[in-house]
């Protein structure tokens, strides 16, 4: 049996989704068609996401090792691989889709 638990992140993500769906369509007037580009920028932007987070915690693990052989104090290599990275990665992947999207000519910029 299912534990109705199990249900409530799934449905509360359904549910948003399709209030913002309905939003986009009938408040802001987007077509139905370009929910694919959507969809295609947001894979975008998390691929990006993971590649800066592989460099991010590369750069950091390697930044460790050069702290370790310059000073004598020792530093944690979980200073490189903390969980803030995360979110912070997908900032850095959102600003450069953005960016890249803003260039196109009918973003109007």
């Amino acid at each position: 049996m299912i534990e109705l638990e199990t249900l409530v992140l799934p449905a509360t993500v359904v549910l948003t989704s399709l209030g913002g769906y309905a939003l986009a369509r009938r408040g802001f007037r987007l077509p139905a068609r370009q929910l694919r580009v959507a969809v295609g920028w947001m894979l975008e932007c998390i691929g990006l996401t993971v590649g800066f987070l592989i460099v991010n915690v590369a750069v950091g693990a390697a930044l460790v090792h050069v702290f370790r052989l310059l000073t004598p104090r020792f530093v944690a290599i979980y200073a490189a691989t903390d969980t803030v990275l995360i979110p912070l990665s997908l900032v850095q992947a959102l600003i450069l889709c953005g960016w890249r999207a803003a260039r196109t000519p009918n973003a109007g910029g």
